[in-house]
């Protein structure tokens, strides 16, 4: 069986008719999430069949729907996001989230951190504990054992340190594919 992957494209509601947040510049320049998201996975995908992988990136169905056809296959699940709530004074980093009982994700979670870190300026890996992880927005996702599951975060809407990494979401397409690879070995 090849190996796969599956990207997440989360708060990409967009196929469902819901828009995700959007981020307006004091000059007028958007960013949207659901169009970065997009970007940054669709390169993702693409480097990584380049590879010889088989990536199932998904927008559709419930994230609970998504994450249980990934631990099926037991493949490395990514919910794919982009941070929004900056604020100034914060040390600007991205995220990459895990629970401490889903198999492999602590060490995917590191390797997708240390590939982001030199683009944005830092990225830390947040391990929640068993009862934060459960209150945390992303619980369904990372809920399984039988796969490793992390939300990744790589970037601030609304922070203007990351808008230059934000106009060229290949960029941080090129810094996932890399992690899932160091990760895969």
């Amino acid at each position: 069986m090849p190996r796969r992957v599956h990207l997440c494209l989360g708060h990409t509601g967009a196929t469902q008719g819901r828009p995700g947040a959007v981020h307006v510049t004091p000059k007028g320049e958007r960013f949207d999430e659901v169009k970065i998201v997009r970007a940054y996975a669709v390169h993702a995908a693409e480097l990584l069949e380049a590879s010889g992988l088989v990536v199932e990136l998904d927008g559709a169905g419930s994230y609970r729907s998504r994450q249980r056809r990934a631990a099926h296959y037991g493949s490395p699940y990514i919910d794919c996001h982009v941070n929004a709530g900056w604020r100034e004074g914060w040390a600007v980093r991205g995220s990459v989230f895990h629970a401490p009982h889903a198999l492999g994700g602590a060490r995917l979670a590191t390797q997708l951190a240390e590939h982001l870190a030199p683009l944005v300026g830092g990225a830390k890996v947040w391990d929640t504990s068993p009862d934060d992880w459960r209150r945390h927005a992303h619980s369904n996702l990372m809920s399984t054992g039988r796969a490793p599951a992390v939300v990744f975060e790589p970037a601030f809407l609304d922070c203007p340190d990351h808008w230059p990494v934000l106009r060229e979401p290949e960029q941080i397409g090129a810094v996932l594919a890399a992690g899932v690879l160091a990760f895969l070995g």
